[in-house]
């Protein structure tokens, strides 16, 4: 892929993440924000054993990575004061390498919150969760993944 149309942030990223996983290369598109500046955007399916609902997802618009894996959301980059490209392809490179898995609780299969695991327990804080009867982690191997009822 050629990354010189993209916006520095992007182009910061691709070439983090395209060091990492050259392979990533082929499935890059880039795409069009309203301010007219170019992102990366990035689909990867998972390996069958991670049981995702859906792959992994990346896009970069106005210098903030926006990363769906599951049903985990997260946004990474300077201005939300995590360390910029760095940071954001560090996440990713983390979550592929399985040191970070999400995690998701429900309520009558009703999404109430997500969030990521490091160090072997959720960044959300418990008080913030709210009510839950399941609780659902997932990882990119699978080696990570539970499911359990509360």
């Amino acid at each position: 892929m050629d990354t010189t149309n993209l916006d520095q942030f992007s182009r910061d990223v691709a070439k983090l993440l395209f060091t990492e996983f050259p392979q990533w290369q082929s499935l890059a598109k880039t795409e069009r924000a309203e301010d007219g500046t170019t992102y990366l955007k990035l689909d990867v399916q998972t390996p069958h054993e991670s049981s995702t609902a859906c792959g992994l997802s990346i896009i970069t618009p106005y210098s903030e990575m926006i990363v769906e894996f599951d049903y985990y959301e997260g946004h990474y980059g300077g201005q939300v004061g995590d360390g910029g490209a760095e940071a954001a392809a560090g996440f990713v490179i983390d979550l592929v390498s399985e040191k970070i898995p999400v995690i998701s609780w429900w309520k009558d299969s009703e999404l109430v919150a997500w969030s990521t695991i490091m160090n072997g327990r959720p960044l959300l804080p418990s008080n913030l969760v709210g009510l839950h009867d399941h609780v659902r982690v997932r990882s990119w191997k699978g080696t990570l993944n539970a499911d359990y009822d509360t």
